[in-house]
């Protein structure tokens, strides 16, 4: 929660690591979407942030970013 404050969202990879075992990944992966969206949705419910500000930093930090960052050539959304 404290990266919203204190880390511009174009900087944070909201998922990734190394694994052992590849089948980890989507366990970890709904744990860090999860969590980025309960962050995210007490924000929204106080009024700190939009639903459209919320949205985007969680495209950035699940896809944009790590698109940029890995140069995956992807089209960024949003």
């Amino acid at each position: 929660v404290r990266a919203i404050y204190t880390v511009p969202h174009t900087k944070i990879l909201g998922f990734g690591a190394d694994y052992h075992y590849p089948e980890h990944v989507e366990t970890q992966l709904s744990l860090a979407r999860q969590n980025i969206a309960g962050a995210l949705s007490k924000h929204v419910e106080t009024g700190w942030l939009s639903d459209r500000d919320a949205l985007e930093i969680a495209q950035d930090w699940l896809y944009n970013t790590p698109n940029q960052v890995f140069k995956l050539g992807f089209a960024d959304i949003g």
